[in-house]
């Protein structure tokens, strides 16, 4: 009875699937931190640094730091599940 679920034989990533996932996790850590900064709270400051060039916690970095988090996150899912879909390749059958 192993693979017995249908569903689970049919499963093909998608690229779209992916990157709004990889898109909207990122964006979510990048919202986190950034609230941390403007609280105050000297946690993960550095990730705000990497999505927009504003000072850590101000209004002006949220926009522009969480359009390229979501951005970035898009382009890292689809990249993964490009490479998922190239290495299952050599999966034994």
């Amino acid at each position: 009875m192993i693979n017995a679920n249908p569903e689970a034989r049919a499963f093909r990533p998608s690229v779209s699937h992916f990157a709004a996932a990889g898109g909207i996790a990122t964006l979510t850590t990048f919202l986190l931190c950034w609230a941390f900064a403007a609280l105050g709270i000297p946690l993960s400051h550095m990730l705000v640094a990497l999505f927009t060039p504003e000072p850590m916690g101000s209004l002006q970095a949220l926009p522009t730091g969480a359009i390229w988090a979501f951005v970035s996150g898009g382009v890292i899912g689809a990249i993964i599940v490009l490479s998922y879909t190239i290495t299952r390749r050599f999966e034994p059958r």
